[in-house]
């Protein structure tokens, strides 16, 4: 297959231009890429043309389910190859020998300790490995640490194996690997050259060996690559691996709600300081994902033979707070994070963290009251059985709403006791604040169909226990924003909710 003329030259890239052909070639004749016209597909604008944009849900529903896949087909031969990842693996390998060559060593030869827990899916588990072959280092594996004996035999490890290079899924890991063995890293394992973290660069460790960017593998192929050039925890978008574009999340509407875009740019194409989310498209089985993946542009590396053009260095952003709907209204996350940080007054203990989140006790078993009123004017009894299925709604009414909870629950640790009137004055304050932001949330709170918010104090520690462990786990980013909208009706993210720890 030959891509068509009329493209640009940021269009017929190599690895571009193959990725392209590998998505028409590999979905083309399968269902999604009926349902989805691949097969009309020439060039990377007409690609981008008919392709919507689909978030995380949308995707699986509309493309992975298509498939047949819950993450990624890697149990196929060809999965490999499909992701592109061993494009750019010289680039990342040779950063990485860059960097360990900043320190001579007694010992020839490299030998590196993982510190990850296998992931769901085994791909990145193996494009990561082989990174680290391909270095020329003898790899050892550590999944978890959440054992009782995991220290010790860790410490066993270390003196045995005296690894000249370390990877860990956070800086965090390193930190409290220190705090662990009592003294910094590089004291402890002589041999010790180089720290790979994934995630939070931010965070400072004690050891003199540098600490340096792993590289981004996701499951739809490699997407961050190691990059030499400052800031430390930048890092270029691996360009030639995927078929990458990015979104720009820099408009508001008055009230300071996100305006969604529909137009993606180019990554040679983003500006130096500028906000974007993450859209991937691969021969994997992924078409223009948005992967609710935030990053700062602040540089540009240099072109190399696979992507022709510029490069962006960008730096990992927190994704922005999520939206809660309660019953009637739909709050906006930023405003419900600062409600609660300025709930807080100079005389009242300190913030240690704050999750908010719907209260799942207060949806009503039988409907909210604006679901009964709908009811009763559709002649339709309270609680239709058949509501949910083709029977429901014969009559020719509106769908009924799902009920949605009717009040928001406010979880907080302070440093130290709280002082009897905290949660009260805090939960008045929020309240207040919203009431103040949102006119709709106001006029439901008069009516009495919204709940005033509810605030409970957690037991001094729970946020640091929860920390502790998630880095054992060895999974992932470790580091969260203090204060943190969650939705408690879908998994718990990081840290868990702690409901379970709430005092009496």
């Amino acid at each position: 297959m030959v891509i068509g003329t009329g493209t640009s030259e940021a269009d017929v890239a190599p690895a571009r231009q193959r990725h392209l052909e590998g998505i028409l070639q590999n979905l083309g004749g399968a269902e999604v890429g009926r349902a989805f016209g691949l097969q009309k597909i020439k060039t990377l604008a007409d690609f981008r043309a008919a392709i919507p944009l689909m978030d995380l849900e949308t995707h699986a529903r509309e493309v992975e389910a298509r498939i047949g896949f819950g993450a990624t087909d890697s149990k196929d031969p060809r999965a490999l190859e499909l992701s592109g990842c061993a494009v750019e693996r010289r680039g990342v390998v040779e950063t990485w020998r860059r960097w360990l060559g900043e320190r001579s060593s007694s010992r020839p030869g490299e030998r590196a300790l993982l510190l990850q827990a296998r992931n769901p899916d085994p791909l990145i588990d193996r494009v990561r490995t082989e990174d680290l072959e391909a270095l020329g280092a003898e790899v050892r594996r550590i999944e978890s640490l959440a054992g009782e004996r995991a220290l010790e035999q860790l410490h066993a490890l270390l003196e045995e194996f005296e690894p000249t290079l370390i990877c860990a899924p956070s800086s965090y890991t390193v930190d409290w690997l220190e705090r662990a063995l009592h003294g910094p890293l590089d004291r402890r394992i002589p041999s010790l050259r180089l720290v790979l973290a994934g995630h939070d660069h931010r965070q400072r460790v004690r050891a003199r060996v540098p600490v340096e960017f792993a590289g981004w593998i996701d499951r739809s192929g490699r997407l961050g690559l190691p990059s030499p050039r400052a800031p430390a925890r930048s890092f270029a978008l691996a360009a030639g691996s995927v078929l990458l574009e990015l979104l720009p999340h820099t408009k508001f509407d008055r009230g300071g709600r996100p305006i969604p875009q529909t137009e993606t740019v180019l990554p040679e194409r983003s500006i130096i300081g500028e906000r974007y989310e993450v859209v991937v498209s691969s021969p994997l089985g992924f078409l223009r994902m948005r992967i609710d993946e935030h990053v700062r542009v602040v540089g540009f590396d240099p072109p190399t033979a696979d992507a022709p053009f510029p490069r962006p260095r960008v730096v990992r952003l927190p994704p922005p707070p999520i939206d809660i709907a309660l019953e009637g209204v739909s709050l906006l996350g930023t405003w419900m994070t600062a409600s609660v940080r300025q709930a807080f007054r100079p005389e009242d203990p300190a913030l240690v963290a704050a999750t908010i989140g719907p209260d799942l006790t207060t949806i009503a078993a039988g409907g909210s009251q604006r679901t009964r009123a709908s009811d009763r004017r559709a002649g339709r009894a309270p609680g239709d059985p058949f509501v949910d299925t083709e029977l429901g709604g014969v009559s020719g009414a509106t769908e009924r709403a799902t009920p949605r909870p009717r009040r928001l629950l406010v979880q907080v640790e302070v440093q130290g006791d709280a002082r009897a009137g905290l949660e009260g004055h805090l939960a008045k304050s929020v309240d207040q604040d919203l009431c103040r932001r949102s006119p709709a949330y106001a006029h439901l709170r008069g009516r009495g169909e919204l709940m005033p918010p509810s605030v409970v104090t957690v037991e001094p520690g729970t946020y640091h226990a929860a920390r502790i462990r998630r880095i054992r786990s060895l999974r992932g980013r470790v580091g969260a924003p203090v204060v943190r909208v969650v939705d408690h009706a879908r998994a718990p993210i990081f840290p868990a909710t702690t409901i379970g720890h709430i005092r009496g």
